[in-house]
């Protein structure tokens, strides 16, 4: 099999090992991600995931990692590497970046939504603390893209895309 079929398969395994973990049907984990944004998400959806049949996005394996609240690398199955490996230290730092921007720009468009629900209401008096907690938000998403996107370029991106054809070519093993 690739190594891309392994790691789909990996992801798909363990995908699976967290759901009965928790013994949550398909049908819960699909409605989760659709609260989460994902309108197509079904369970033969989830089904064909588990079975490694079906490949994920970035967001979607950001999606799930905010789900189980796991890493992406436990759902990944990355091995432990020594500190001072730059390139898997870049790679962590990239899946962070993104799952972080993910759940920010999440949590803020939730809030935001709320906030004009709440707009004529007897609850409009939180509206405040609903709003300063979803300017953080912006601004935690901000300063996430700043390092995934502008630093140096998006060096942490091309870093970490590199890292990974390199170790997907090594049969994803160092």
């Amino acid at each position: 099999m690739e190594n891309s079929g392994r790691l789909r398969t990996h992801f798909g395994k363990q995908v699976r090992a967290e759901r009965k973990s928790r013994k949550w049907s398909q049908l819960h984990i699909a409605n989760l991600l659709k609260d989460k944004g994902f309108s197509a998400a079904h369970p033969s959806t989830i089904a064909k995931i588990e079975a490694g049949d079906r490949p994920v996005t970035l967001d979607e394996l950001a999606a799930y990692s905010a789900v189980f609240n796991v890493s992406l690398h436990k759902l990944l199955g990355s091995r432990a590497r020594p500190r001072g490996d730059a390139l898997y230290t870049l790679r962590r730092l990239s899946q962070a970046v993104q799952m972080g921007r993910w759940q920010a720009t999440s949590v803020e468009s939730e809030l935001r939504d709320a906030l004009e629900e709440l707009a004529g209401t007897e609850f409009a008096g939180v509206a405040t603390e609903v709003e300063r907690a979803a300017d953080a938000l912006a601004a935690a998403a901000e300063a996430l893209a700043a390092i995934g996107d502008g630093w140096a370029g998006g060096e942490v991106t091309r870093g970490t895309r590199a890292a990974l054809r390199a170790w997907l070519d090594e049969g994803g093993e160092k």
